[in-house]
């Protein structure tokens, strides 16, 4: 059972069921074993408590519970609930407050469900999960109307028992004063007398019970018992309704409810009277419907309709009703169908794709957005788990298995923000900036919501932005190239040799241009990764002899600043990888070291074997004492272009594409890049590089997930 009306359909049921009931206890058994099976719970029991002396009885208790439930102690958990005569709800039960400590191994939720209805409480219903549970506001209504039906019920089987009882026991004393009119007159006088207080005994207990009981005579129409509390439900005397009959009450009830209340009723006479075989006196039927109060006010009645007595023909002579003022549970129904009106027309209001599912992922909710995204259809979706609904691959085309899809890491928790791609019904694939975030309730998580947003458009305006940077970075390499050349000749001296004002200034052009080719080259080479043109083409290689030719380049510099350089390889000679990756991640993370690192600083390079996910490969550590980064500006580091701003007072003539060449070309590559950094005391940034035994030259997967 899914939906709130499935469970409230199971529950009328159970009620229904119960007034064929002749023990209390069962009746007890139906309700309590029924909350366990709607709210999934491991056991249950519960106690009555006895009227006069105020004790309570176990009235029932589910088979194989791990431990004896004890009396209810004067503060505990059931006095509470019956002093609220709420439901009392522990998601997270505090061993030391409500559970004893042999319980403690086995309860970890508990619902305490008071027996409760119009001031009068019965006992109470004790629902124990052995995992902890989340519980919303559909749960604390289910609970109210379990233990209101469960009140009613027994008033009512009380009612029946207690009128079963006195109508034997006065047929006996009738009998027994036929026998013996003519010899004991007294004894006659006595046995009327002793009738009469029966009656006036029946009359008091259907004077306080909370529903509202009426005897009506089929002959002649009209009503001939009506007990005291119908000036409660519907504010007339018991003597305003006596003598009148059915036409009186089909001109109170609503007129969309009155035909098919006078239908039903009449269905169910006729059956009765046509005796068939098998048929049980206390065939009950039931009718819910709206009445008018005397006020003018509408008032929603639970009747149940049963054979009172029949005629020397076999014939319904007289019908028992009980009618049960449920309008608070219907104004309770009738609230949750508004909100669930209301949240489907926000869903549907919104541009974006909305999906929202319970704690298990299955969903419960998704708007027309989100169905025409993923050429979905509702019927299709709906209470199904979302992970097996669509399939998803990252940027680099490769299927997100379960546990790592943004869904399941919502539904422990934490939200996510990412890019990637959904399979539609036709086998595409659109490009979606998904936000997959949990959804919390009095603390406690009931789902998730996830949004989606098609961000085809927005990749391929990048995707025409990165073009126009190959192109003109392309365009840009032959007169770089051909100054490089030039001031390399003029400083060499083969143009003749230049005056020392003269080399200063041809100096500082080739460091300018140095740096427009570094900055080209960068550009270049992030424009290919995002066009899906590199191709990365591995080799063995001499780690070693990489390290210490990039080292050599950064000499000048180190010897400048006097830094101390440490270095630790403990890897194999040779290392399957792609030489241009290799020395863009070396030259990168030790020119920022070096640029960055203070006078007489600390520079530290690592390199080990190492294995992850059963692929190997090798991690390669580099640790400075420089300026670190800003704790605001951690996000921020693998952006393009981007640079912090302490990087940027000490040496303004920086990119801030290195790290997001390393990152993107990793990524690609397999291998990944963090780091930890603390402001003005320095950072360390680490590389999983994995061996790479063959060419990586389907780049176009990043974007385009086949």
């Amino acid at each position: 059972m899914k939906s709130f009306s499935q469970k409230i359909a199971f529950l009328n049921k159970t009620t229904l069921e119960s007034f064929n009931e002749s023990e209390e206890n069962n009746t007890i058994k139906r309700f309590t074993q029924a909350c366990i099976k709607i709210m999934n719970a491991s056991f249950g029991f519960a106690w009555i408590k006895d009227g006069k002396s105020g004790l309570f009885e176990l009235a029932y208790k589910s088979a194989g519970i791990p431990y004896e439930p004890q009396v209810p102690r004067k503060r505990g958990s059931s006095q509470k609930a019956m002093a609220s005569k709420k439901p009392l709800l522990i998601a997270d039960l505090p061993h030391d407050k409500f559970i004893r400590s042999d319980a403690q191994p086995h309860v970890k939720s508990l619902a305490v469900i008071p027996i409760f209805y119009k001031n009068r409480i019965y006992g109470s219903i004790y629902i124990c999960f052995g995992t902890r549970r989340h519980f919303n506001e559909e749960d604390e209504s289910l609970c109210v109307f379990i233990g209101n039906s469960a009140a009613q019920a027994i008033t009512i089987n009380r009612l029946y028992n207690g009128l079963e009882e006195r109508v034997k026991k006065r047929t006996k004393q009738l009998k027994q004063a036929n026998q013996t009119l003519t010899e004991e007159i007294v004894r006659h006088k006595k046995t009327e007398r002793q009738l009469k207080e029966s009656q006036h005994f029946i009359e008091r207990i259907s004077n306080i019970v909370p529903g509202m009981i009426a005897v009506y005579n089929i002959k002649s129409g009209k009503y001939i018992y009506v007990n005291q509390t119908i000036k409660e439900i519907l504010g007339y005397r018991p003597e305003e309704f006596l003598q009148k009959g059915m036409d009186f009450v089909a001109g109170l009830m609503h007129p969309d409810d009155a035909p098919g209340v006078m239908e039903k009723n009449q269905n169910a006479l006729d059956v009765a009277n046509s005796r068939p075989e098998g048929f049980s006196e206390n065939v009950i039927v039931q009718f819910e419907y709206r009445i008018r109060h005397k006020n003018g006010d509408y008032k929603w009645l639970n009747t149940y309709g049963t054979i009172f007595s029949r005629g020397r023909d076999g014939k319904v002579e007289n019908v028992l009703n009980i009618s049960v003022d449920v309008t608070e549970r219907k104004l309770i129904e009738e609230k949750l169908r508004t909100d669930h009106a209301k949240n489907e027309a926000v869903l549907a209001s919104i541009g974006e794709g909305i999906v929202v599912t319970d704690t298990q992922g299955i969903v419960t909710a998704i708007n027309e957005a989100a169905l025409e995204m993923l050429s979905l259809v509702r019927q299709n979706v709906i209470g199904k788990k979302w992970i097996e609904i669509t399939e998803v691959k990252d940027e680099r085309g490769k299927i997100i298995p379960t546990e790592k899809r943004p869904i399941t890491i919502a539904l422990s928790g934490t939200e996510t923000t990412s890019l990637n791609y959904y399979k539609r019904t036709d086998g595409s694939y659109i490009p979606a900036a998904v936000t997959d975030a949990p959804v919390k309730f009095q603390g406690a998580l009931i789902g998730a919501v996830i949004s989606l947003r098609d961000v085809s458009r927005e990749r391929e305006i990048d995707r025409a932005k990165t073009e126009f940077v190959s192109l003109a970075s392309h365009q840009l390499r032959t007169p770089l190239s051909a100054v490089n050349w030039y001031t390399d000749a003029l400083l060499s001296g083969e143009l003749g040799k230049p005056n020392t004002k003269q080399k200063q200034y041809i100096s500082q052009v080739k460091r300018s241009n140095d740096r427009m080719i570094d900055l080209v080259n960068g550009l270049l080479n992030i424009s290919r990764i995002e066009l899906g043109t590199l191709i990365l083409e591995p080799r063995s290689v001499n780690v070693e002899e990489y390290v210490q030719n990039v080292l050599k380049e950064l000499k000048p510099r180190i010897m400048e600043k006097k830094l101390r350089v440490s270095t630790a390889l403990h890897i194999d000679k040779m290392f399957e990888v792609d030489p241009r990756l290799l020395k863009i991640i070396l030259q990168n993370l030790l020119t920022n070291s070096v640029k960055y690192t203070p006078y007489q600083g600390k520079i530290n390079l690592n390199i080990k074997n190492t294995r992850r996910d059963d692929t190997p490969g090798i991690v390669i550590k580099v640790t400075d004492t420089g300026c670190g980064i800003p704790k605001k500006q951690v996000p921020f580091i693998f952006s393009k272009l981007f640079r912090a701003d302490n990087a940027k007072t000490k040496d303004p003539d920086g990119t801030g594409l290195g790290l997001y060449l390393i990152k993107s070309m990793l990524e690609y590559s397999g291998g990944n890049i963090w780091f930890t950094t603390k402001e003005n005391k320095g950072s360390t940034f680490f590389v999983f590089l994995p061996r790479q035994t063959s060419s990586i030259q389907d780049a176009s997967a990043i974007h385009q997930p086949a």
